[in-house]
């Protein structure tokens, strides 16, 4: 039973709409607690024998196309539509084989999974992402592409470099951002995307100024 539980979480990881897939660019702790996370999840829903084994078999397949998918040399607009006809449809086949209660504590673990992603982050953050009218797919992985270059501008802020050196990594960082910004949202989004980053750049050169 153990081993049939190990394999189901394994499988939801990789079918994770947060992409768990990209275990490297998780902390060993945020591994574990995910790990946790879906332990008890499947704890509570409580699989029957019969279930288990058709569950694997729905995560696993759609897992699988959600990777093809995401390497696949497909237009972002293409990507988010793939994305989400695949959710629906595995939507669609764990509805047929969980029970009623079953399937709500499923949409309940999806609505926790992306909740726990946002949850740390602060209002402005938030009303960003509001602007951006982005997505239930595109949400954790707009997240996820600020908190890594989120992070990577804090090691550079912190590093020993000379200011110029700083600004020429700093240029970088940002152009490798914007790149993969470009890929996830619609040019629409992408163009708010813009204005967004013009306003932070302005309100850190106010600070600046206020610190002088």
């Amino acid at each position: 039973m153990k081993a049939i539980k190990n394999i189901l979480i394994v499988t939801l990881l990789i079918a994770s709409s947060i992409t768990f897939a990209q275990d490297k660019k998780l902390s060993e702790k945020q591994k574990e607690q995910a790990k946790e996370k879906l332990a008890q999840y499947f704890e509570k829903l409580n699989l029957s024998e019969t279930q288990k084994a058709s569950y694997e078999t729905i995560a696993k397949k759609y897992g699988e196309q959600l990777k093809f998918v995401k390497e696949a040399g497909l237009s972002k607009q293409e990507k988010i539509k793939e994305v989400q006809r695949i959710q629906s449809e595995k939507d669609s086949e764990l509805k047929e084989l969980l029970s009623e209660e079953q399937y709500l504590m499923y949409q309940d673990f999806k609505t926790d999974k992306r909740k726990s992603l946002s949850k740390n982050f602060s209002g402005e953050f938030s009303e960003y992402i509001n602007r951006l009218n982005l997505t239930e797919d595109q949400k954790p992985q707009y997240i996820e592409i600020s908190k890594r270059y989120g992070s990577q501008l804090k090691a550079l802020k912190n590093s020993s470099k000379s200011r110029f050196s700083k600004y020429r990594a700093y240029k970088s960082i940002q152009k490798g951002k914007n790149k993969e910004m470009k890929s996830l949202l619609s040019s629409k989004q992408y163009k708010v995307y813009l204005e967004i980053q013009k306003e932070v750049q302005k309100k850190m050169k106010e600070k600046r100024k206020e610190k002088k």
